[in-house]
């Protein structure tokens, strides 16, 4: 079984940062239990790839506007940080093929951000 948030039981104030060697490490603290990662379920969407890059676009307004509202918390938070999120549309580096069948879900995880040239990224995966 998956567990993920969606836009009806998730409060972007629960959101903590937990700084490690090499990156930050994104938790989601609800006062229960304290998770790795921020995971999410999603049920409507359109995919394309360029290259190594996998760009999920989002069907479902609501869940655009969780994934939007995220990605400005981590922004406000971190100076010089590159958007994951542009347009309703998710990029996500692969190596690997995703490919949508009718009526399949994609979870994705978002993990940690990581500074590379002077820019904070986030890591997104698929799972």
């Amino acid at each position: 079984m998956m567990i993920g948030y969606n836009e009806h039981n998730f409060n972007i104030n629960n959101i903590q940062y937990k700084k490690n060697i090499n990156n930050i490490k994104l938790l989601y603290n609800d006062g229960f239990i304290k998770v790795i990662g921020l995971i999410f379920r999603l049920q409507s969407y359109e995919l394309s790839r360029y290259r190594d890059t996998i760009y999920i676009k989002l069907k479902d307004q609501k869940q655009k506007e969780l994934l939007h509202s995220i990605d400005e918390k981590i922004r406000k938070d971190f100076r010089n940080y590159y958007s994951f999120i542009t347009n309703g549309s998710i990029s996500m580096k692969t190596h690997t093929d995703i490919h949508k069948e009718e009526n399949n879900d994609i979870y994705i995880l978002i993990s940690n951000l990581v500074l590379k040239d002077d820019i904070y990224r986030v890591h997104i995966h698929n799972i």
